[in-house]
């Protein structure tokens, strides 16, 4: 670890980094990037940064002329996947949903710091109807990470709280997506099934890849997750959709594997997964296994 990771760990232990904005250089892809640090949101982002598998398999699907299009991301957050994909190529047409205000005050920042081009936030939620809706936090930090609008979706932590929050259908923002999706990726804790049920027309009709985590059920008796996730492999199928999990190891992924149905388990390792039209499937034998 780097003399500066380790000096902003220390003021982050001893409780000083809450109190300062600042901006730090980290190299992603070999690629420089700038992360702001405002009290500490944005740290993560320079520390570690989630899921370095993406990095490759998105580069492989560009490489062999999969993704075509631009790429749309449901649940940025703080703006893992938008540091990743501008790393791979600046470029890249991105549109991203957040409902959070505090991280979508985040991704303004790291977006104008950054001078990110073709970047377009949509700060809402995106549902089964246009409403103002819950937002539930589970634990202390403004910008959890497992933040969810699915009442019951966790058990509640003493650090619980909700924020309210614009909930909008497919139907409402289409036009914010001008040409073809290319990928859309969804990671929007528990309401996976609304946003495919939005968009699935939309990707059906421009053969676009989806990037998907679905958490665990983990056991027979949380009828509700299963009954949920037994829905979105009923709407794929029916739209042509075939369900591949990743493979991954050492921070990359080496293949697919064919699932017929959401398993129950409780690994979140076996969480993410890659839903290709079947139109599609041959053209992604370099990834099977």
């Amino acid at each position: 670890m780097s003399i500066g990771k380790l000096y902003l760990r220390f003021l982050r232990k001893i409780g000083i980094l809450k109190h300062l904005n600042l901006k730090v250089k980290t190299t992603v892809n070999n690629s420089q990037i700038i992360i702001p640090v405002i009290n500490e949101i944005g740290l993560s982002n320079y520390l570690y940064l989630s899921e370095p598998w993406m990095i490759g398999l998105i580069q492989k699907l560009f490489t062999h002329s999969i993704i075509e299009g631009c790429f749309v991301d449901v649940g940025m957050n703080i703006g893992q996947t938008l540091i990743k994909l501008k790393a791979i190529d600046p470029d890249i047409d991105y549109v991203g949903f957040e409902p959070n205000p505090n991280c979508v005050i985040y991704l303004d920042k790291l977006i104008q710091a950054n001078n990110f081009r073709n970047t377009k936030i949509i700060p809402v939620a995106i549902s089964d109807k246009t409403a103002l809706t819950a937002l539930t936090l589970n634990n202390f930090s403004e910008i959890d990470d497992s933040a969810t609008i699915i009442k019951g979706f966790r058990q509640l932590s003493h650090g619980s709280r909700t924020l309210q929050i614009p909930a909008f259908t497919y139907s409402d923002i289409e036009n914010n997506i001008p040409n073809k999706i290319g990928l859309l990726k969804i990671d929007v804790e528990g309401a996976e099934l609304e946003v495919l049920g939005g968009f699935i027309q939309r990707v059906k009709k421009d053969r676009s890849l989806i990037l998907i985590e679905i958490l665990p059920a983990y056991k027979k008796e949380y009828q509700e997750r299963i009954n949920r996730q037994n829905k979105i492999c009923k709407l794929l199928k029916t739209n042509g959709y075939l369900i591949y999990r990743l493979l991954k190891n050492n921070g990359d992924v080496y293949g697919l594997h064919k699932m017929n149905q959401f398993e129950i388990h409780s690994d979140l390792d076996l969480c993410d997964y890659l839903l290709i039209p079947d139109v599609l499937n041959q053209k992604l034998k370099f990834l099977l296994k």
